[in-house]
């Protein structure tokens, strides 16, 4: 009986361990790709580069803001905690998408679109997925060595997709170029891989109810409620 736990266990912590590997992996191939903005913008859009760099300088400050009501909205999430804004990925990669699908609007329209677009996908939704991971982590592994270890095997996937990326993604950047539709073209398809990847991370790393009493102390204070100026304080 214990070879056959063991072995359930080895099972659901590899499924962890990739489910949170895609989580991470999801974030760092949307922030390579849309690091690519300003060379859309300027090659495809043919917008002026200044237009282009005071829209992602106003979308630093916002994002600024976002992540503060993010921690305080993951606080009063009731239904599952963290776990639920996983799917909030969804929601980033189609917004990746519409980034690039920028209509033949005026200069001042392409910038509006772009800021709306870009915003939704690093400062809200991504921004809801990024701060309720480490939550999640906690809540689905109580267990700190089997944490470590599935930390690693994330920490290892992220690193070598990472150094894949750098790789592939100049190459593929070079080719498409002044072409929107080459650009809209790879979106949907590191789209669709960053979907299925939201999925199983929720599908995969459920989140675990507290069983011992100190858990459950951290759950009293996590729910308690916390002072706007305090939030403005760790910003």
């Amino acid at each position: 009986m214990d070879s056959l736990n063991t072995k359930v266990q080895k099972k659901s912590s590899i499924k962890m361990a990739f489910g949170f590997g895609f989580n991470y992996f999801n974030y760092i191939v949307n922030s390579m790709f849309i690091s690519y903005l300003t060379y859309f913008a300027t090659n495809s859009l043919y917008m002026a580069a200044a237009n282009v760099g005071l829209l992602l300088m106003v979308s630093k400050l916002f994002d600024g803001f976002t992540d503060v009501f993010a921690g305080i909205l993951i606080d009063k999430t009731k239904y599952g905690k963290a776990r639920p804004y996983a799917l909030f990925g969804i929601l980033a990669w189609i917004s990746l998408v519409l980034v690039f699908c920028v209509p033949n609007f005026s200069e001042i329209g392409k910038t509006i679109y772009i800021f709306i677009f870009y915003n939704l996908n690093m400062s809200v939704f991504f921004t809801l997925v990024n701060v309720a991971r480490t939550l999640h982590l906690k809540r689905a592994i109580h267990d700190e060595q089997q944490r470590i270890r599935i930390l690693t095997l994330s920490g290892f996937l992220y690193s070598v997709g990472s150094i894949v990326l750098n790789i592939v993604f100049p190459i593929v950047v070079a080719k498409i170029s002044g072409n929107q539709n080459g650009w809209i073209a790879m979106a949907s398809v590191l789209a669709i891989i960053g979907i299925v990847g939201s999925t199983l991370c929720f599908l995969w790393c459920p989140e675990i109810e507290d069983e011992n009493q100190e858990d459950a102390v951290q759950e009293k204070i996590a729910k308690e409620k916390v002072p706007f100026k305090v939030y403005l304080g760790t910003v």
